[in-house]
């Protein structure tokens, strides 16, 4: 019975953004991402999460910096939350459907330093995001870089890695904030 019960196992600890990276030199022109009819390589989702990580990291992006993200369902959404980790912050989201009080509530409870959206988003939420005391980055933008280079960000093992604001919005109901390593240690475990 205790040879059943033995879920020890050796583990070295290695970012999700790494693990990612590993596929992209696996499998450059496999689909990894897809979104309605719009589809991304490895390869092109790579580039793209690049240019928004090298965005954020020249914008003052870094270890334990939480990031919003505003942006409807679509490939570019992935892009954007690797690119966040990829620069070592941490990301929390909130959909564009929410209120704004809610919206208002999670970027500013959650202190995030930027919020990514959709020059659509910013316009028809325009009273919302002047209301924010973050910057606000536009997708297209950031998307400009020409650096598609993997950053170099030591991602520490206890570093932040996303919040999570649960959907019955309460003042003060404290967010889930994960960090890298359970994310690691399950991929591993499959």
């Amino acid at each position: 019975m205790s040879e059943i019960n033995e879920t020890k196992f050796d583990f070295e600890f290695q970012p999700v953004t790494k693990l990612f990276e590993e596929q992209v030199s696996l499998n450059p022109s496999k689909t990894a991402v897809i979104a309605g009819d719009e589809s991304l390589t490895y390869t092109q989702l790579n580039e793209r999460v690049n240019r928004v990580a090298n965005s954020l990291l020249e914008k003052g992006a870094g270890r334990e910096k939480i990031i919003g993200v505003m942006l409807e369902r679509c490939c570019d959404f992935y892009s954007v939350r690797q690119g966040i980790l990829k620069s070592g912050s941490a990301f929390v989201v909130a959909t564009p459907e929410y209120p704004d009080d809610r919206v208002e509530y999670i970027f500013e409870d959650s202190e995030a330093m930027f919020v990514i959206t959709t020059k659509d988003i910013a316009e028809k939420r325009k009273e919302l995001f002047s209301k924010l005391k973050c910057d606000i980055l536009l997708l297209d933008e950031l998307l400009e870089n020409a650096n598609t280079t993997n950053p170099d960000v030591d991602i520490k093992e206890h570093d932040l890695c996303y919040c999570i604001y649960y959907l019955q919005f309460r003042p003060r109901s404290l967010e889930n904030a994960f960090i890298a390593t359970p994310i690691v240690k399950v991929r591993k475990a499959l």
